[in-house]
């Protein structure tokens, strides 16, 4: 049985304008299913502007009131009840289908990032020569190392490129960030305590780049 709770505004000389709200079943399972549709389409655009997010909770309300009033809305207009619902129906049809495409493109996005961060590791786990010309073999080749740091700038600066295309400068920013810079030893692992400081300064900033993705790769909220 629904409760009725009637509020009365009574102006001088002016007639008396009665509202009657009622809460019965229809109106705690619009309320329900309203509630359960924006937080299904806020989970899926979690890490979208908060204008988008602000819009879909709009439109829901929107629509609540419209079903809640509807004898009211079509009391000012014949076709009103049917013209807003149809409205706010193709809008957030709207936000629906935008929901879709950011999931896609941010998985898409996400599967495109890992690749990244796998296709470094060639560079990581490369064996290179020895250089001949320096004592007890301390250090590695020379062009051998000139060739990793070439192919370290190039991965870094297309996973850059990317980043700040697909994910927002933020991401790009986060990437690039030095802040968290190893200083680990690098060279010939035969040898005791030989650190070859270039080999090495290619290597530390290779493992700093890589963390730095794979903390990227964590959240969903790649532009904060």
């Amino acid at each position: 049985m629904a409760n009725e709770i009637p509020e009365t505004l009574n102006d001088a000389g002016s007639d008396i304008v009665s509202i009657t709200f009622k809460f019965e079943w229809r109106t705690i399972a619009r309320i329900g299913l309203v509630w359960a549709a924006e937080y299904a389409l806020l989970a899926l655009i979690e890490d979208s502007p908060a204008a988008v997010k602000l819009a879909t909770l709009v439109c829901a309300l929107l629509a609540l009131l419209t079903l809640q009033f509807e004898d009211r809305v079509r009391s000012l207009k014949r076709t009103l009840f049917r013209d807003v619902m149809f409205a706010l129906g193709v809008i957030y049809s709207a936000f629906i289908v935008y929901a879709v495409v950011h999931v896609y493109d941010r998985e898409s996005a996400r599967r495109t990032a890992k690749e990244l961060y796998v296709s470094s590791s060639e560079m990581m786990n490369r064996q290179l020569p020895v250089a001949a010309d320096v004592p007890n073999g301390g250090s590695y080749d020379a062009k051998a190392v000139t060739q990793v740091a070439d192919d370290a700038a190039t991965w870094r600066k297309n996973t850059a490129e990317w980043l700040g295309k697909n994910l927002g400068e933020a991401a790009r920013e986060r990437f690039l960030d030095v802040s968290g810079f190893p200083s680990l030893c690098w060279g010939p692992k035969y040898q005791d305590q030989s650190c070859d400081l270039r080999y090495g300064q290619v290597m530390n900033r290779l493992v700093n780049d890589r963390k730095n993705l794979a903390a990227i790769l964590e959240t969903n909220a790649y532009d904060k």
